[in-house]
């Protein structure tokens, strides 16, 4: 049977004696693991803690569209959707120009899908022809080609 080289190297007894840190490195594995938990979720004030909410977290969807072959007028896109009462409303350009990803917050009190509807016709009206590739919004996927 053929050796790793180097294995001559090495000692034929070896007595090393990190068994008996054992219980220190275990305590400190436990304190560090404490500490980095309160650390990542100071302030502790609901619904993220000391997290960062993002869109998806208060209830947000997400709109994937595509204007091909002509390019997404971002502008024109951000104004049609400005004066709607969304919330934080971010429109961005991805992979090609003829595509953006539109994220935005339902209204309190207001239906999911009626307001995606009411915002899919805003946007076709502003960006006419429009297909909307994606509709996600809590975690629920919905393939769309309007």
């Amino acid at each position: 049977m053929k050796h790793w080289p180097l294995v001559k190297v090495l000692p034929v007894r070896t007595h090393f004696k990190f068994v008996r840190l054992g219980k220190y490195f275990g305590l400190l594995s436990a304190l560090l693991i404490v500490a980095s938990l309160t650390i990542t979720l100071l302030p502790f004030k609901p619904p993220c803690f000391g997290m960062a909410c993002g869109i998806d977290f208060k209830g947000g969807t997400v709109l994937e569209l595509s204007t091909a072959p002509k390019p997404v007028d971002i502008g024109r896109l951000r104004s049609a959707l400005h004066s709607m009462n969304l919330g934080d409303v971010q429109v961005q350009g991805f992979g090609s120009p003829s595509s953006a990803m539109v994220k935005f917050q339902t209204p309190e009190g207001a239906s999911p899908s009626q307001t995606v509807d009411t915002v899919k016709a805003r946007i076709s009206q502003a960006l006419a022809p429009v297909k909307f590739v994606r509709t996600t919004w809590w975690g629920r996927r919905s393939r769309t080609s309007s």
